[in-house]
């Protein structure tokens, strides 16, 4: 089995986490796509429809919160899982609905066994 077909939306304001991120997962054989902040990612996955979107809270502009609130509000990308990586204490509240919240430093296996167990594989 491959998670080849399996597109994986990156969206970080730090170029060193974002490219940790995408290395590590296209290792696993997934595709991967990427975004610098919350509203260049809503934009992306309207147009990619990726299977998961991996975000930063904190971002300049639209931030990972109101970010994740635009992809649940909209038809076209309310059923992809979304997976949060930040160093912030702050936490999604109920209405964001994330499937994952991570906390920076995360190591990249801690991050794979978060998509891993979102993504099962594809055929």
């Amino acid at each position: 089995m491959t998670r080849s077909r399996s597109l994986v939306l990156v969206i970080d304001d730090d170029s060193d986490a974002r490219a940790a991120y995408e290395v590590a997962l296209k290792l696993e054989g997934f595709a991967v796509e990427s975004a610098r902040d919350g509203q260049e990612g809503f934009a992306r996955a309207v147009e990619l429809r990726p299977a998961l979107v991996i975000t930063d809270l904190s971002m300049p502009g639209m931030g990972g919160l109101a970010m994740v609130r635009e992809l649940r509000a909209d038809d076209r990308t309310r059923h992809i899982p979304v997976i949060t990586c930040s160093g912030q204490e702050e936490r999604p509240q109920h209405d964001a609905r994330v499937d994952a919240m991570l906390t920076k430093p995360c190591t990249l296996q801690v991050l794979l066994h978060e998509v891993r167990r979102l993504l099962p594989l594809v055929a």
